[in-house]
């Protein structure tokens, strides 16, 4: 029999290592009511297959929910955008964002009957890949809406009567994650990678060109989120780069004790022997303590990965002891130099400006808006909960790059 256990053991570890299935993470687009609220119509909010609409109103300074009213039934529905109200008077448009097609919905209060709402289709359009999480950008300052998708940026610029629209001329191989108008609407950013494609917008001739003076950007990290600041200014959040968060020294992310840290410091492979590490676990669970981490990690010239599976599928329920001792700290990017970054990019006439923070403990700072009344700006993630506000002043933000 015991000639046999390390078969039986290695049949066991070769059936638990199945497919558990497939599960669509919420990490990206999940921040549904962005560009949701109307200050007429109230909250426009799906279920994914139905439209509805409540009215929100301000009573005593708390926020109260008025009646929901259905507006709309659709096979998919992944998106919700208000057209600017500057533009349209008491007309409103409502983007509805599907899997691979938009449409434009225009919305308005009958003249004949009270309270009744009429709505109605004014165009659509296809695209041939998915339309991407917070694809439809609208412009502050008419009713042009800019449609992303991985590969393709259109503007169409007459939703109102028609889907006519302009591409724009992408150069490179790269994937588009998402894009912004300035403040005053002549230029479109689109974040494509860690670079940013600006061109600018012609709304009298509805043209829409490269910079002439600098018409990509590099920014220096994969760009997460990207949202108009002041005037031609935007901020840019980039992610913690994956080679990065694997380079990340282990001191840096956990408190370790001194005897494991110089072990782990005279060698950068460690690997687990199986049978010593089943020997240790039983002797640990004999003595009623906790299995030393330099008891089951040996040093190795060898150049192969490290493999854990082996010791975790070993680990019984029955052992109550941790595996390694490890505590984590509070921050996992204590420093700046491997940190995600908020960065300010400035588009003046001939020249471009940066300047940039760190943004500690957020790896994917995907969720970014700005406050023009306090000059703040709010920087989160889908996949994190926690809120990072940074004050815009020059003081707080240094020039880093001109």
């Amino acid at each position: 029999m015991e000639v046999l256990t390390p078969i039986i053991r290695e049949r066991i570890l070769q059936e638990s290592s199945m497919d558990l299935g497939k599960a669509k993470l919420l990490r990206t687009g999940i921040n549904a009511l962005h560009q949701a609220l109307h200050p007429i119509h109230g909250i426009a909010w799906t279920d994914g297959k139905q439209v509805a609409l409540t009215v929100v109103c301000l009573v005593n300074g708390e926020v109260k929910f008025g009646d929901s009213n259905v507006i709309g039934c659709f096979e998919h529905v992944h998106g919700l955008y208000w057209g600017s109200v500057c533009c349209t008077g008491a007309l409103a448009l409502l983007a509805v964002q599907h899997k691979k097609h938009i449409t434009v919905w225009q919305l308005q209060h009958s003249t004949l009957e009270n309270n009744k709402l009429l709505v109605s289709q004014t165009c659509e359009l296809g695209e041939i890949f998915p339309i991407l999480p917070q694809g439809c950008v609208w412009h502050p300052k008419s009713d042009a809406l800019v449609v992303l998708t991985k590969r393709d940026a259109s503007v169409l610029f007459a939703v109102q009567t028609d889907n006519r629209r302009v591409k724009a001329d992408i150069k490179g191989s790269g994937l588009i994650h998402c894009a912004c108008w300035t403040k005053d609407g002549n230029r479109l950013v689109i974040a494509i990678g860690s670079t940013l494609h600006s061109y600018i917008w012609n709304d009298s001739q509805k043209t829409l060109n490269p910079c002439n003076f600098c018409p990509i950007f590099d920014v220096g990290g994969y760009i997460c989120a990207i949202e108009a600041s002041m005037d031609m200014q935007v901020a840019v959040a980039t992610e913690l780069p994956l080679d990065k968060i694997c380079g990340l020294n282990a001191g840096m992310a956990f408190d370790v004790t001194g005897e494991m840290g110089s072990l782990m410091s005279r060698s950068s492979v460690i690997t687990v022997d199986e049978d010593c590490s089943m020997e240790v676990r039983r002797r640990s669970i004999d003595s009623e303590r906790s299995l030393a981490a330099d008891s089951i990690i040996s040093s190795s010239s060898s150049a192969c990965p490290i493999e854990l599976t082996h010791l975790l599928a070993n680990h019984r329920k029955s052992d109550p002891s941790p595996l390694i001792h490890l505590k984590r700290r509070d921050s996992l990017t204590g420093s700046g130099h491997d940190s995600s970054h908020l960065i300010l990019v400035t588009f003046e006439r001939k020249v471009t400006t940066t300047r940039k923070v760190s943004v500690p403990g957020i790896l994917v700072p995907d969720i970014i808006t700005f406050d023009s009344c306090g000059h703040t700006i709010v920087v989160a993630s889908n996949s994190c909960n926690t809120i990072l506000v940074y004050s815009v002043t020059p003081s707080s933000m240094p020039n880093i790059q001109q």
